[in-house]
């Protein structure tokens, strides 16, 4: 089970546990995955959260989250453990204070269509 060995510091506030209740301090020099998020709904989870995995064990932290206006639904970026490696796809949870919010692993960049700004003719 790759989230027992899980170790991340995503918050000065609280410590991280894994799913067998051990906290894990910070590791300079851990190998992690950057994976994008869309979420379901256009709540958007901020940086520091949780992502958990569908078995709700810690895989990884949010980096960043915002709501996306061409999108119509909110999006983030998560550092997720290299041994815990997400495909696009797959579900995750990722928290937004006591709310646990799901979304789907997404290719980068979430965008596919080109610009999405409005050609000027004079």
């Amino acid at each position: 089970m790759c989230c027992r060995r899980m170790r991340f510091a995503h918050s000065r506030r609280r410590s991280v546990y894994d799913s067998c209740g051990n906290r894990w301090p910070c590791r300079r020099g851990q190998v992690v995955l950057v994976v994008g998020v869309k979420l379901d709904s256009r709540r958007a989870a901020r940086g520091g959260g949780l992502v958990l995995n569908e078995k709700e064990e810690i895989i990884g932290v949010v980096t960043t989250g915002a709501y996306c206006p061409t999108l119509d639904k909110a999006a983030a970026l998560c550092s997720i453990d290299l041994e815990c490696a997400v495909k696009p796809g797959d579900r995750v949870l990722l928290e937004a204070g006591a709310a646990k919010l799901p979304g789907t692993v997404e290719k980068l960049p979430f965008h596919h269509a080109g610009t999405v700004r409005e050609k000027l003719t004079c």
